[in-house]
């Protein structure tokens, strides 16, 4: 696991890495979604400059994709909702060895005006991006990960109080789950009230 440079840990338990917009260098886009696009990346500041990959979550479209938390009403974005889920997976012992997420090594923010290799923010607000170790294989391939296997990540992430509205074939990538950005993430024991 690449060590970050942070100088805190979040709400949230993974870590806000402190990047500088100079260091990172776009290599390609490789996917995209209603929450935002993936892009192969190195970051020289972060584990000696290793392809890593950066989740953009798209800022203007943020108000479009607001949930409300159960929990306390306020909405939630994609990216809050993706790091509360990566956050308690990976803060779990049981589950971390149990449910193959795409591990993430934390999050940052660029300005509206970053503008750096190959892709541009734009707008008034700020991006914020979530660091994943690089998975390049096919989107899906049920010799690694099998309706079965969804069934029993679904148990897991249940048992962890996370609820994901967004289980389909295409969140898997080389038999890990990639993306938890449509999941609900409840404290220790709300609903066992």
């Amino acid at each position: 696991m690449p060590t970050p440079t942070a100088d805190n840990i979040s709400l949230y338990q993974l870590p806000r890495l402190q990047i500088k917009p100079e260091d990172i260098v776009i290599l390609n886009k490789i996917g995209s979604g209603d929450a935002g696009t993936v892009f192969e990346a190195t970051i020289a500041s972060l584990n000696d400059g290793e392809k890593v990959a950066l989740k953009v979550f798209k800022p203007y479209l943020w108000r479009y994709h607001y949930t409300f938390s159960v929990i306390n009403g306020r909405p939630l974005s994609p990216f809050d909702r993706e790091l509360s889920a990566l956050s308690a997976v990976q803060n779990d012992e049981e589950a971390n060895l149990d449910l193959p997420v795409i591990e993430a090594y934390g999050w940052f923010e660029l300005p509206a005006n970053f503008h750096y290799g190959r892709f541009k923010l734009s707008g008034e607000s700020t991006a914020r991006i979530m660091v994943k170790r690089l998975v390049l294989s096919l989107p899906f391939d049920f010799g690694k990960v099998t309706p079965r296997d969804m069934i029993r990540h679904r148990d897991i992430l249940d048992h962890l109080g996370i609820y994901d509205t967004d289980t389909r074939a295409d969140i898997f990538l080389a038999g890990r789950l990639a993306d938890l950005s449509a999941c609900y993430v409840s404290p220790p024991g709300y609903f066992l009230r």
